[in-house]
């Protein structure tokens, strides 16, 4: 192999070094597709066994916490915490699948909700945030 790689040309070698690195690249992106297509399908699972999805807005019941669910895991998940003036914080938290209640598909879902409250009610989104505690 030796004899054969020194015998190349300049050109030759440049190519061939191209060739081998774009091989790699197409397996390093196959890599990548089938990792993902693993996450979607533990992700389904998680959801027929849990019922919860990637978007929902979730409570943590040993904390009162609320968030929206950005990643899910095997036997847990990772919420972005909602402030108490109903936006989206900048804190992550894991909760266990045990230790929480779906409260709503989406933010717009919930922020639907809280409008109409507010407007029906005639209360600011961070008083009752306080009363859904």
């Amino acid at each position: 192999m030796n004899d054969f790689i020194s015998n190349l040309t300049d050109e030759k070698l440049a190519q061939a070094i191209q060739y081998k690195n774009d091989a790699l690249n197409k397996c390093m992106k196959q890599m990548v597709d089938i990792k993902e297509y693993i996450q979607e399908l533990k992700e389904e699972q998680i959801y027929r066994k849990y019922g919860i999805r990637k978007g929902y807005v979730i409570k943590d019941t040993k904390t009162n916490e609320m968030g929206i669910v950005i990643r899910v895991y095997d036997w847990r998940l990772t919420m972005k915490l909602i402030k108490k003036n109903g936006n989206i914080g900048k804190i992550n938290r894991n909760v266990r699948f045990e230790d929480i209640k779906k409260l709503y598909d989406s933010y717009e879902e919930f922020t639907s909700m809280v409008d109409q409250l507010c407007e029906s009610w005639i209360i600011s989104g961070e008083e009752l945030l306080w009363m859904l505690d």
